[in-house]
């Protein structure tokens, strides 16, 4: 009975095992190479400079697999496992998919791991992307309790501190997920004058207005994307790109700016300006033409946003018309809160980074950082 316990003990013993990974041929770390233990679905991934760590229990086998790279399986007997990779030869110029374009395995600059419905999870499955979890080092996966909530899918965590962690999904060579807008923005795309508008891609269907939870991708509307398509309606070249070029200034950017400028004493003419604003809506189908009596600033910043949303100019826009900081306009999760609370005024610029404080002392931090 003694001799027993002493071998379950044994067995069960939880060791952390660290190490770097590197490529056999030059050395060179290797990041983003997943670890995994075999036959479970713990794993992790090793870092920038090919470092890693795993807690595993002793004398269980890590599986050390990166695209490109012979696959090498060593038995977890110490702390310390330093790990070199062989390049596969025959693997290095297959073509992956990647969700800006393609590439060579051997040029890919990121860890890419590759399943198909063999390597899928068996059983009740409720949703598809519980279909994936436990099979890829780094990917997190939580689905919401409540019906009809989304999931949360995390890849290395949370690397971004203000704009979205969700993943860019491409599905059959198209792009899935989308740019969810708060509620605000969504009650100016679904006015009476905006509903009809051409320009407005907000979708609405079976989802509340209203951005209960930011980890909740079922609340709030969201805004469908560009389409890679020609003049005509057929499609481009391909599904990732578009092959116009990225307009710097458009000509309905340049209406916009006139219209504004008038506003704010630049000069020009009032008619002009007014017709610059109908020409962009009835060419977007929208019929609610405007007359000299209804063009002033809000205005403005309702047609910038209907025309420009998907362009970046949003934040710029707020900024220049006094409604980013303080408490005169709030939306939903401004300063991190669901109802909005008023920003400081130093948020309307950026902090310089710290590399190039260090690098030019002459420099001094903008006020609130």
């Amino acid at each position: 009975m003694v001799l027993f316990c002493v071998s379950l003990f044994g067995y069960s013993q939880k060791i952390l095992v660290k190490g770097v990974i590197t490529d056999a041929k030059t050395n060179e770390p290797l990041p983003g190479v997943s670890i995994l233990v075999k036959g479970s679905s713990t794993g992790n991934i090793s870092a920038f400079d090919g470092t890693y760590q795993i807690t595993v229990a002793k004398n269980k086998t890590l599986v050390f697999s990166y695209l490109g790279y012979k696959i090498k399986e060593i038995l977890a007997t110490t702390s310390r496992l330093n790990i070199t990779l062989n390049e596969d030869a025959q693997k290095l110029d297959e073509i992956v998919i990647i969700g800006y374009g393609s590439t060579t395995v051997k040029d890919a600059t990121g860890a890419v791991t590759a399943l198909t419905a063999k390597d899928f999870n068996k059983g009740n499955i409720t949703t598809a992307e519980n279909l994936l979890n436990g099979k890829v080092a780094g990917l997190t996966i939580n689905t919401g309790g409540a019906p009809g909530s989304g999931s949360t899918i995390r890849i290395r965590g949370g690397a971004s501190l203000g704009a979205s962690n969700d993943p860019l999904i491409v599905i059959n060579g198209c792009w899935g997920g989308a740019l969810r807008i708060s509620r605000q923005f969504s009650e100016v795309l679904e006015s009476t004058v905006y509903s009809v508008d051409n320009r407005n891609t907000s979708i609405s269907e079976n989802r509340p207005i209203e951005i209960t939870s930011i980890g909740n991708n079922g609340t709030g509307y969201i805004l469908g994307k560009w389409s890679n398509k020609t003049s005509l309606g057929t499609n481009g070249s391909a599904n990732e790109i578009v092959d116009t070029d990225f307009p710097m200034f458009r000509l309905a950017d340049v209406y916009l700016m006139y219209a504004e400028a008038y506003l704010r004493g630049g000069g020009g003419s009032l008619d002009i300006a007014v017709d610059f604003i109908n020409r962009l809506r009835l060419r977007a189908n929208n019929n609610n033409t405007i007359t000299a009596t209804d063009l002033d600033l809000d205005l403005i910043l309702n047609e910038r946003l209907v025309e420009l949303h998907w362009e970046g100019h949003r934040r710029q826009d707020l900024i220049r018309f006094n409604k980013y900081t303080g408490g005169s306009y709030n939306w939903s999760w401004k300063g991190n809160s669901v109802s909005g609370i008023p920003l400081a005024t130093t948020r309307s610029v950026f902090p310089i980074p710290s590399a190039s404080l260090a690098s030019n002392p002459n420099l001094k931090q903008n006020s609130g950082y």
